[in-house]
């Protein structure tokens, strides 16, 4: 990697193709290499001073979306949330969009409670094994603590009782999560299969079109949440 960055440095120096196509290259080998992490960042960002500014929007946004990544990777979340908007404005794609929902969801985490936070985990953990009568009351414990994201504890409630079947108390649930946050495309698409487990075929639908709709801030929806490893 270090090699590579280095003749990427050099093609840059010697006025070949793109500067800005192969700083990105060179920042990419750069961020292989933990120690120089740092340095990715700076080539990446010299790589969005340099790009065109007309057209090519699609390689800008992946300049963008790898600055991102690293800056994640440092444990800058504002710097990576700034850029990973950024390239989805312009890219609408969805490896950014999964990257971005990740980022916002670890911001919005850290504004909770600690202790909020920890029944949470322990809630996510409990429903990954299947225990799900003990991670509902746990999602119910974060919601007294006033953790920030009530609607991902509601909808993480009404997976539990999907899961025992209980269909008409997670439709409940997830009504309570799209009230708390209409934006909540994960939410919406769990109601519309409980709606379909419970044979109301037409509000399933509806239900599924508000899910749709929740696209529009596609961090929100685009990891579904239908399996047992990850619910909320």
């Amino acid at each position: 990697w270090a090699a590579a960055a280095g003749w990427y440095g050099t093609a840059v120096r010697a006025g070949h193709l793109s500067p800005a196509a192969l700083l990105n290259q060179q920042a990419v080998c750069l961020a292989e290499l933990p120690q120089r992490l740092h340095d990715a960042v700076a080539h990446f960002s010299r790589a969005v001073e340099q790009h065109p500014t007309t057209g090519q929007s699609r390689s800008l946004a992946t300049v963008l979306h790898n600055r991102g990544a690293a800056l994640l990777t440092l444990g800058d979340l504002h710097g990576a949330e700034t850029d990973l908007q950024r390239a989805f404005n312009l890219s609408h794609d969805p490896a950014t969009a999964k990257l971005l929902l990740e980022v916002k969801e670890a911001t919005l985490d850290l504004d909770a409670p600690k202790p909020a936070r920890d029944k949470v985990n322990a809630a996510l953990t409990l429903y990954a094994d299947g225990d799900w009568a003990a991670s509902r009351a746990l999602f119910q414990e974060a919601l007294q603590l006033d953790y920030t994201r009530k609607s991902r504890c509601w909808n993480g409630i009404g997976l539990c009782h999907f899961s025992e079947e209980s269909f008409e108390e997670a439709l409940e649930a997830f009504k309570q999560a799209v009230a708390e946050d209409p934006g909540n495309g994960r939410a919406w698409h769990n109601k519309a299969k409980t709606l379909d487990a419970l044979g109301l075929s037409k509000m399933a639908d509806a239900a599924r079109e508000q899910a749709k709709e929740a696209l529009i801030s596609p961090w929100r929806a685009i990891v579904w949440c239908g399996g047992r490893t990850r619910p909320p």
